[in-house]
């Protein structure tokens, strides 16, 4: 339900309302937490977005019993970095494959189900001004449906245009891009089959069906192109390209370029960044979508663990490590969009954490699973392997764990009793950013399923 509140009281407030907000408003209003969504448009975004979900993300879901209703079609057991194409079967994650969705679909989705877990969601409401008051809270002023909101904790969730980041004063570092796109869903019986087809000065074609009655085509446009402002437009263009006529009614379409953005930070005190907010780049793969539910999935239980402790050092580590992971992905994206429309790179290092711009792994990196936090230096390393985790119970008891915020300790194949690192002396003893050292033997299982330890 839509609300129109003046003034609002409430334990974090996210603002944007897409699949990245719609997810972290769920997972926490499941765990009990009073949060409230912002978003300054009337109705979700329709167009020409995602439409693919990886591994990790089915992963996600299903530790919230989201999976089968939102991925009821089968996966698909292959994909492409570049122009390469990857087997996905064999990687090492509960549910190997990618499954397509169309980004609005799910975030409709995710928004019923935040709703339905206590979720409140105010729309209409653009952010105007945020600022701390004395008492620690953050507060946020609107023009719309709302006019004001206090909160411990705020997110911004709010696009590549981030209203938060920008109010927050967290900067972002900037990769210019010279390359023009055009995305556009179309209601046709038939199109040719292009797979990243070139055609002259650099054109470059890709179409995919979505469903019986929807394709998705994909245009790199070449300088001799003009600006685009209508389906007019697009139609023309591509008769441009290609020399055939557009044969179907374009629904929606956007334009993109080839430009990197990655916030400086993605936390200031109480004032987080998660999704598009935090980095954006051209949506190869789903990149965008996949990483941005990664975040949400990061980030919830470390909210839920400072609003009970009022400790804001996991913050700190959400920032290195998910900045570290979109640095790293950004690489591949631009290393794939090279592959396919231009001249391939040489292997570069990223400046701070020596990473190469090919994944050693293509189809684990494309499964969202090939992430390593070792160099970061918040203890935390990879995820824990599937494999390591025999039998339903022991599967059962570390989703329960995972869907609670809570730690656990795998043993000899066993699920320890979960850890309450609220409450539990002995699990702060655990906690990733104290001082003392876990033994090199024991291996921790946080709430979003990576390792960490004293090492």
């Amino acid at each position: 339900m839509t609300l129109a509140l003046t003034n609002v009281d409430t334990g974090v407030s996210i603002i944007g309302a897409g699949p990245v907000g719609s997810l972290l408003a769920g997972i926490l209003a499941h765990n009990g937490v009073d949060v409230t969504l912002f978003d300054k448009e009337h109705n979700t975004l329709e167009g020409p977005r995602a439409m693919t979900v990886n591994a990790r993300t089915a992963q996600i879901l299903d530790i919230f019993d989201l999976r089968e209703n939102l991925l009821s079609s089968p996966p698909m057991f292959h994909g492409h970095y570049g122009h390469t194409k990857v087997d996905l079967s064999t990687v090492d994650t509960p549910w190997p494959g990618m499954w397509k969705i169309q980004q609005q679909d799910l975030n409709n989705e995710l928004l019923i189900w935040a709703i339905e877990s206590g979720a409140r969601l105010i729309r209409a409401a653009k952010l105007t001004n945020l600022s701390t008051n004395l008492d620690g809270y953050v507060e946020a002023e609107f023009e719309g449906a709302a006019k004001s909101a206090a909160s411990r904790i705020v997110v911004g969730c709010d696009g590549e245009h981030s209203s938060v980041r920008s109010m927050t004063g967290l900067g972002e570092e900037v990769s210019s891009g010279h390359r023009r796109f055009i995305t556009a869903n179309l209601r046709a019986s038939h199109l040719p089959t292009f797979r990243f087809e070139k055609f002259s000065e650099g054109a470059v074609v890709s179409t995919g069906r979505i469903d019986e009655e929807t394709y998705r085509i994909m245009m790199h446009l070449p300088a001799y192109v003009p600006s685009l402002s209508t389906t007019e437009d697009i139609e023309r263009a591509w008769k441009m390209i290609t020399g055939v006529p557009l044969q179907g009614k374009v629904q929606s379409w956007g334009l993109q370029t080839d430009r990197n953005q990655l916030a400086t930070s993605f936390n200031s005190s109480r004032v987080l960044l998660a999704g598009d907010a935090a980095h954006s780049q051209l949506p190869v793969g789903g990149c965008a979508l996949n990483y941005g539910i990664e975040d949400a999935f990061s980030l919830a239980w470390r909210i839920a663990l400072c609003l009970k402790t009022d400790t804001l050092d996991l913050f700190d580590d959400y920032s290195t490590e998910r900045k570290f992971a979109a640095h790293r992905m950004q690489k591949f994206v631009r290393n794939q969009t090279e592959d396919l429309y231009g001249e391939r790179p040489s292997v570069e290092r990223t400046d701070a954490t020596d990473v190469e711009s090919k994944p050693n792994n293509f189809a684990e990196f494309l499964s969202g699973v090939d992430i390593d936090y070792s160099s970061c230096g918040t203890k935390a390393s990879t995820l824990l392997h599937s494999a390591e985790i025999t039998g339903d119970t022991q599967q059962r008891k570390l989703k329960d764990a995972q869907r609670t915020f809570s730690y656990c300790i795998p043993s000899s194949g066993e699920i320890d009793k979960p850890l309450d690192f609220a409450q539990n002396e002995e699990a702060h003893r655990l906690l990733p950013t104290g001082n003392e050292e876990i033994s090199k033997a024991e291996l921790t299982v946080r709430p979003d399923g990576y390792l960490i330890s004293g090492m």
